[in-house]
């Protein structure tokens, strides 16, 4: 089996890393974050996820976890190596959203 590099995985609003059991167990090389708990920002959750990464990786992010995907790319872009969204908007927070 060729050298894949590590997939990180970000959970949408509500879930956590086990939304993503499937895919870990069918890639060797995926890791789910964590859900984000109480965690109320965008920037906030993409520090954890990214303390938890690996050095670089590729990233996927489902519903809000691919709007943290976008803001770790910002934050680390040359940790990224390649970046898919599924399943979300990438507008700016609405007013009553976060709520």
């Amino acid at each position: 089996m060729p050298d894949h590099p590590p997939l990180l995985l970000i959970p949408g609003l509500m879930c956590d890393g086990r939304v993503f059991a499937a895919q870990t167990a069918a890639f060797p090389t995926a890791v789910a974050a964590p859900g984000f708990g109480a965690v109320a920002s965008l920037p906030e959750m993409a520090s954890r996820a990214l303390a938890g990464a690996p050095e670089r990786f590729l990233l996927l992010g489902h519903s809000m976890g691919a709007r943290v995907a976008l803001e770790i790319w910002r934050a680390a872009p040359s940790r990224v190596l390649g970046l898919a969204l599924v399943a979300t908007g990438v507008h700016p927070v609405r007013p009553g959203e976060a709520d």
